[in-house]
């Protein structure tokens, strides 16, 4: 789904009951920036986990459905999950596991694994506050607010450029996948893969020439 589209919720639904849709952006803005700050700087696991979980269930509280969330955290949950299988193998401590492959031997820490989870549920929980801002904000107040805190004009329009074409890309990504799907572009593992890499290059070539 795109910005524009939740801008339509919100002035179309019942925006007066969302609670989200009536803060004045400068107050979101700066709360975002201080939870993000909290949410990085935290060593403890604890600080960003109620961050992500308040971020999501504000999401579903304003309206979206699980698939619309589903389809914004889908890439932090990769993200996340690469990073848990990395990281255990990246530091020293108590060994977890360890297995053999070819002429290396992997070990798998207690350490590593506290890490990558970590980072893990730092990425989801940056990743669903900052959708949490931009799904109930439209795009213009952020620029207003912006523009508020005496940001360089220049800089002010090619924010307001990335923020056009970024959903545009979103949009035409969203058709293209969604005609491949018809067509059982993703009805197996090599099928899906070849048309993901089809994706890749049609939005490159669209958007980069």
């Amino acid at each position: 789904m795109t910005h524009f589209h939740f801008e339509n919720r919100l002035t179309e639904s019942d925006r007066g009951l969302k609670f989200l849709g009536r803060i004045d952006v400068r107050v979101k803005m700066f709360a975002l920036f201080l939870s993000l700050l909290l949410c990085v700087s935290s060593r403890r696991i604890e600080v960003p986990s109620v961050f992500a979980v308040f971020a999501i269930v504000m999401m579903f509280w304003g309206g979206l459905s699980l698939k619309e969330v589903g389809v914004q955290l889908s890439a932090p949950f990769s993200v996340a999950g690469l990073v848990i299988l990395i990281q255990p193998f990246l530091h020293d401590g108590e060994v977890l596991l360890h297995f053999p492959l070819l002429k290396w031997t992997f070990v798998a820490t207690q350490e590593g694994l506290f890490s990558g989870l970590l980072i893990a549920v730092k990425v989801l929980s940056a990743s669903a506050l900052i959708w949490n801002f931009i799904s109930f904000t439209p795009s213009r107040y952020i620029l207003s607010a912006i523009q508020w805190i005496r940001v360089p004009d220049v800089i002010l329009e090619l924010i307001a450029m990335m923020f056009r074409y970024l959903f545009v890309l979103l949009e035409t990504g969203s058709t293209i996948k969604e005609a491949q799907t018809l067509r059982l572009g993703y009805s197996s593992y090599r099928r899906g893969l070849r048309s993901a890499v089809m994706l890749i290059h049609v939005l490159q070539y669209s958007f980069g020439s």
